[in-house]
């Protein structure tokens, strides 16, 4: 399994970021060029191996507790691969020794600030959070249920994970180090609490027990009334846009935080995953299209880039795709669309 964000804060942290063998100690980023990003050339490896087959694997730890910080040593490439072909020489009690006297020499030969690592510890693990409850790892899947041009749906799992995120991130007491990230993990929260108040007028679940939450067609009327029909209808589009819209703007949110963990926390991460993207279709001609949404220079000016729903309602034209456009049926701009 993947290693937390915390995990990996406190390990490459406490080692300074240096291969934890005390004849190596080499330093494990690379800084970035004008060209390239940061390049990473260490590796967290286990003391007790990940599984009972590998070096040091004979124990009774369970695999969640073989990838906590306790059972990791950061180790250079070279080195890593080096421990785990002599698991004679390099054993559990003495890696866990060489690992407890590198962290002791770092803090009383390099004087690391204790509070910087603890507050990186604190924004590490609020960040392992939203990215559990918001599912970043299935963000495309659960996106595009929201982005179908004929039903808008929402795993019921989602619907009740979303609101705890929210209320999460609203209760989280910050370290106020990193202005940025904070900023860009409220602007996430914003979002978010508008996209759920929206979708939440309008959800429903016919059956009571379905695995999805339907967005409600109400235009659909058993009576024909052509007048109220047409009216209906303008408010559904208006409505449907409007919440593909923030749909939208959730994942520039999302990519926003990312980008912003990897200048401040950690430049590894979710690097082999990419960037969140997003599917809208199938259109007419049974298209699908991909998205990948991010904030433009003029919107990262702003200390919050989404500007709150009304002033978002009359600005998301501006953004690099959008479904809708005015604030409400009425708005010449909307009715342009139909």
């Amino acid at each position: 399994m993947p290693f937390s964000q915390k995990t990996l804060k406190m390990l490459w942290g406490r080692a300074a970021s240096c291969c934890s063998i005390p004849e190596c100690r080499r330093d494990l980023v690379i800084d970035e060029t004008e060209t390239d990003d940061p390049s990473v050339v260490g590796d967290a490896a286990h003391i007790v191996a990940e599984s009972n087959d590998g070096p040091r694997g004979d124990s009774p730890l369970t695999p969640e507790q073989r990838d906590r910080y306790s059972n990791l040593i950061l180790l250079c490439k070279t080195h890593h691969k080096m421990v785990d072909d002599q698991p004679g020489k390099y054993t559990v009690v003495k890696l866990t020794t060489i690992k407890r006297e590198h962290e002791a020499w770092v803090r009383t030969t390099l004087k690391k600030d204790p509070i910087l690592q603890r507050d990186e510890e604190t924004y590490a693990s609020i960040i392992d959070e939203l990215a559990r409850r918001a599912d970043l790892d299935g963000w495309r899947a659960w996106a595009s249920y929201v982005l179908s041009p004929s039903h808008i749906e929402l795993r019921r799992e989602h619907y009740a994970q979303l609101p705890e995120l929210r209320d999460f991130l609203f209760s989280r007491v910050l370290p106020g180090r990193f202005e940025d990230l904070e900023l860009a993990l409220e602007n996430f929260r914003c979002v978010l609490q508008d996209f759920l108040t929206q979708f939440g007028e309008y959800a429903r679940d016919p059956n009571g027990s379905g695995e999805f939450l339907h967005f409600e067609k109400f235009y659909q009327i058993r009576e024909w009334n052509p007048k109220l029909y047409e009216m209906l209808r303008r408010r559904y589009i208006f409505a449907t846009d409007l919440i593909q819209d923030l749909m939208l703007e959730l994942t520039r949110a999302a990519n926003h935080v990312c980008d912003v963990v990897r200048a401040r926390l950690n430049p590894a991460f979710r690097m082999k995953e990419g960037r969140l993207i997003v599917d809208t279709g199938p259109y007419d001609n049974m298209k699908v299209l991909q998205h990948r949404l991010n904030y433009g220079k003029s919107d990262l000016a702003a200390k919050l880039p989404y500007p709150g729903l009304e002033r978002f309602k009359s600005e998301r034209s501006n953004r690099d795709w959008v479904m809708g456009a005015g604030v409400s049926e009425e708005d010449p701009a909307f009715v342009k669309t139909l």
